[in-house]
C-alpha cells in the first residue's frame, strides 16, 4: 500500500478577502485573529520587554509611539477616551445593533504565504494567508493600554 501526502500545505493566518487593487484587499477578521496578527500594545510599552524583542517588534513599537504622539497633539486625540468607551459599550452589548467601528487599515510589508483562486467564481473572494509570525502593522490602532 502506498500513501501519498499532500504537498501544497500553506501555514499561516488565513483571511477571506476581496482584492480591489493589485496591492490592497478588504475583509473582516475575528478578534482572536486580530490578536494573533497585531503586536501587543502592553509589550510595546514595556521598555524591559522591548530590549529583548526582535528588530521588527521594536520598529513597530517606534512607529506606534510616533503615531500616538501625533494623535495626542491633535483635536482627534481629545476624542480617544470617549471613543474607547463607545467601543467598550458596544462590545459589552450595551448599544444593541446600532453601533459600529470604522475600518482599521493594516499594512503588511512581507510576502504573503498564499493568495487563493476565487472561492466562488464571479465573487472575487479569495483566501489570503499571512506567513506565521509575520504580523501586521496597524497604524490606525493607537489606543494606549495605559489609558493615555
Amino acid at each position: 500500500m502506498r500513501i501519498t501526502m499532500p504537498t501544497a500545505v500553506v501555514e499561516g493566518t488565513q483571511l477571506t478577502v476581496l482584492p480591489f487593487r493589485a496591492d490592497a484587499v478588504i475583509g473582516t477578521m475575528s478578534v482572536p485573529t486580530l490578536v494573533q496578527l497585531v503586536p501587543s500594545p502592553r509589550r510595546e510599552e514595556d521598555a524591559k520587554t522591548l530590549k529583548a524583542a526582535s528588530g521588527a517588534v521594536r520598529r513597530h513599537a517606534e512607529l506606534r509611539s510616533l503615531v500616538q504622539r501625533a494623535l495626542k497633539s491633535t483635536q482627534k486625540g481629545k476624542n480617544v477616551g470617549s471613543y474607547a468607551e463607545y467601543i467598550a459599550d458596544g462590545v459589552k452589548g450595551e448599544l444593541g445593533a446600532g453601533w459600529s467601528t470604522p475600518p482599521i487599515t493594516f499594512w503588511h510589508a512581507g510576502p504573503l504565504a498564499a493568495l487563493s483562486d476565487e472561492l466562488l467564481p464571479g465573487t472575487g473572494l479569495r483566501t489570503l494567508t499571512i506567513t506565521p509570525g509575520a504580523g501586521c502593522c496597524p497604524p490606525a490602532i493607537v489606543l494606549s493600554s495605559a489609558g493615555n
